[in-house]
């Protein structure tokens, strides 16, 4: 093991010389960024680490097999490698660079790795995110439905179509239309928005999953499931955002031993039914400490289905939007082996996006309708947020707070009462962004809390989404707080979408050799 070289590697003189075929001129391994990429441009604002691996622990891989001898050591360091590297590469975003991981492996597939490398490079799919202001301003739906080559989708746990709308946006970036066949969402006027903004063929009432994919993981499909599969026929792309409140970290009582934790199996067995290309699933990072595993069953039934699956943590801010979010997603394809952090990777976006990009233009915007006017806050609230600004802080000492807040002056909930600012991004948009005791959700100018209209432009919804169909203040605030962001379903969609056939290409290669 010693004489494994830490630099100037095989695979590292490869990959630069790609980089170099390609016309862009780097640095080796500058100390003064963090984790010393072994390429990069720091005036271009973009790194590159070749990783080797076994060393980092490539997920899935052929050359990341388990150590034979003194195996709890070496697991022990490569898990301190993969933590460390994924360190390294938050410093690195968080400075605004762009970050690209090339695995020794990928080298055996040179093609498919200079096209690669060419989009982190040339900025392809930097330019194609960096529409996004174009996106959330627009006033006019899409005709998400045309375009040839049409991809068929199926969403389950729908809420108000997130990820549908990404999935829509990634189908109109490679000129292909959308066809929603089964949409399914049990809370009313969530799935009344989802209908306001998409036609689903199969479904016009709120509905159970259960009541569609009823039968147990593993058991031949039942005679209804078998008519559901009918109807649906050829299916491209199955999502689905299971109930996270089982796991939530503000859920005190049942988190990780919930009822509704084992819905995500539900997902499986509609995967088991329906037999799409992709699957693309979503939750809280702490799904997986669900006591009964529900993400690592999942992820088995899924590998015995003949899906190559990969799954990770991914922060949306590093996607563009503008609210500190984490999501636990799960990809899968059924022909070639999908890798999240090539997703994550490609999607990425800098400098991060902050509360003023998003809701900046809508600071003097006055309007009369739920969706346009923020909650109506008690004195009480009104002289906290006044005190707030007119001392210009953006945290409300201990004495201004409610008497349960203020037991101890350590408490966990400072951002409680607190106003947002500008120049960073929000914090995770929840159903409580219209009450400033629920989290940091006040205007950083203005002496009230978020309209719903800017919560939903932090979440990363266009203003021309219709969600008029949730009639009181407490059904909007439900729709928009549960969303997925759409930038998640459209980030992960387009890499499936446009990746799969060249990822089946290295798959078959590998395997061959």
């Amino acid at each position: 093991m010693k004489r494994v070289r830490q630099t100037d590697t095989k695979p590292e003189q490869e990959v630069r010389k790609l980089v170099r075929d390609l016309g862009y001129h780097y640095r080796v391994g500058r100390k003064s960024l963090p984790g010393k990429p072994d390429i990069s441009n720091q005036a271009q604002g973009w790194a590159i680490f070749v990783h080797g691996c076994f060393w980092h622990g490539h997920e899935h891989c052929r050359l990341s097999t388990r150590p034979k001898t003194n195996t709890a050591f070496w697991l022990r360091k490569l898990a301190a490698n993969r933590e460390r590297d994924g360190r390294k590469e938050r410093q690195l975003r968080r400075l605004g660079f762009r970050v690209l991981t090339v695995w020794q492996c990928e080298l055996d597939s040179p093609t498919t790795l200079t096209e690669r490398l060419r989009l982190f490079l040339d900025g392809s799919l930097a330019e194609l995110l960096g529409r996004d202001e174009a996106f959330l301003g627009a006033v006019e739906r899409p005709d998400y439905e045309a375009g040839e080559n049409g991809v068929s989708l199926v969403d389950l746990f729908a809420g108000c179509g997130g990820l549908t709308l990404g999935v829509a946006e990634a189908c109109r970036a490679l000129g292909r239309g959308l066809r929603v066949k089964l949409a399914v969402e049990t809370d009313r006027a969530a799935f009344d928005v989802y209908r306001a903004n998409f036609r689903p063929e199969l479904t016009s009432q709120p509905s159970l999953v259960e009541e569609w994919f009823g039968g147990e993981v593993g058991s031949p499909p039942s005679a209804d499931e078998t008519a559901v599969a009918a109807k649906v026929g050829r299916l491209d792309i199955l999502v689905a955002g299971p109930p996270c409140q089982g796991h939530s970290n503000l859920n005190n009582h049942t988190r990780g031993n919930d009822p509704r934790n084992s819905l995500y199996q539900r997902v499986v067995r509609a995967v088991e039914v329906l037999r799409p290309r992709w699957v693309l699933i979503e939750q809280v990072p702490s799904a997986k400490r669900d006591t009964g595993r529900v993400v690592q069953r999942s992820t088995e039934a899924l590998r015995k289905l003949g899906y190559d699956v990969s799954e990770g943590k991914i922060s949306l801010v590093h996607l563009g939007v503008p609210q500190e979010r984490e999501r636990h997603v799960l990809i899968a394809s059924s022909k070639g082996r999908p890798l999240l952090s090539h997703a994550y990777d490609l999607g990425a976006v800098a400098p991060m996006r902050d509360v003023k990009w998003a809701i900046g233009d809508l600071e003097d915007l006055t309007g009369t309708t739920l969706y346009e006017t923020a909650s109506r806050l008690s004195p009480e609230n009104v002289k906290r947020v006044r005190w707030l600004l007119e001392k210009d802080c953006y945290d409300l000492p201990n004495r201004l707070r409610p008497a349960c807040h203020r037991d101890k002056p350590d408490h966990k909930y400072k951002s409680m009462y607190g106003r947002l600012r500008w120049n960073q991004p929000a914090q995770t948009i929840t159903t409580g962004f219209g009450s400033p005791g629920q989290g940091r959700y006040l205007h950083p100018t203005r002496s009230r809390t978020l309209t719903p209209h800017e919560a939903a432009r932090i979440q990363f919804f266009p203003d021309w989404f219709d969600f008029s169909a949730a009639t009181t203040r407490a059904a909007l605030a439900r729709v928009i707080g549960n969303a997925v962001p759409p930038k998640l379903g459209y980030a992960l969609a387009r890499y499936l979408l446009s990746s799969d056939d060249e990822q089946s290409e290295v798959g078959d290669t590998r395997r061959a050799s």
